[in-house]
Order: structure tokens, then sequence, then C-alpha cells
């Protein structure tokens, strides 16, 4: 069985596609999927607002989003990890660690929201999960 070797970059030009089957722009659209997923993930790695992404502009980033399926995305994503972690098959045993993040929540309840006292400004949050190779 041959091994096949993912390198970061291949793994991000991988999760940048998948990412980009959500956006389904028309074909005179000025921004394409590319360039709509570029901007959701730079946001979310920055940890900052759209309005600090100079292209697309916020409103058309949240119009876009608006569009979205979320069963789709939940669909998208479900494939992308199963990917990944198909690819991940380490030759010894290895240490995790999961580790559970809270951010503060400022819409109306949802089902998918925790309570937590210790935000800031809200007591709802939405809870991430990460799992690490130690």
């Amino acid at each position: 069985m041959k091994r096949h070797r993912w390198s970061i970059k291949r793994i991000a030009c991988r999760t940048l596609k998948t990412v980009g089957e959500i956006f389904t722009p028309g074909p005179n659209s000025t921004y394409k999927a590319s360039d709509l997923t570029k901007a959701l993930i730079e946001t979310c790695v920055r940890n900052s607002s759209v309005e600090q992404c100079s292209k697309p502009s916020s409103g058309t980033m949240l119009r876009r989003l608006h569009r979205v399926d979320e069963e789709v995305f939940d669909l998208v994503f479900k494939h992308l990890n199963t990917q990944l972690l198909g690819k991940l098959r380490p030759r010894r045993k290895v240490v995790t660690a999961l580790d559970y993040r809270t951010l503060p929540f400022y819409g109306i309840e949802q089902p998918v929201l925790v309570s937590c006292s210790e935000l800031p400004g809200t007591t709802l949050g939405i809870m991430f999960a990460t799992l690490s190779v130690v």
C-alpha cells in the first residue's frame, strides 16, 4: 500500500476547495468561491471581524453566508474531516490533548449555545473542542 505524504500546502488547498463548496456564486459574480473562502478563513484565523478584511465587503460576505444551506455546510465539513482524519495514520502511539473553549455569543438564544456565567457581557457562548497531537 502506497502512503501519500500530505504537505501543509496540499492540505490547505484541499481545505480551501472544500470550504468553497458552501458558496455558489453565479458565473458573473465579482467574487469567486475561492475569494469568499479565503476571506472567511482569514477572518477566523485572525479572530477578527469581516470589516477588517478589505475584500469582499462585510455586506457581501453577510449576504453570501445567509444564502449558505446549513445542511450542505454540515455535510461539507463532515466530509472534509473524514478525509483529513483518514490521512492521519501515525507510525507509533501518540499523546493527544482535548481542549474546550467557549467564545461569547451576543445574538438570540439558540439550541446549540451553552450557558456560561464567566463570559464578558453575556451568559451565552459557543463551545469548541480542539483535538491536538502533543
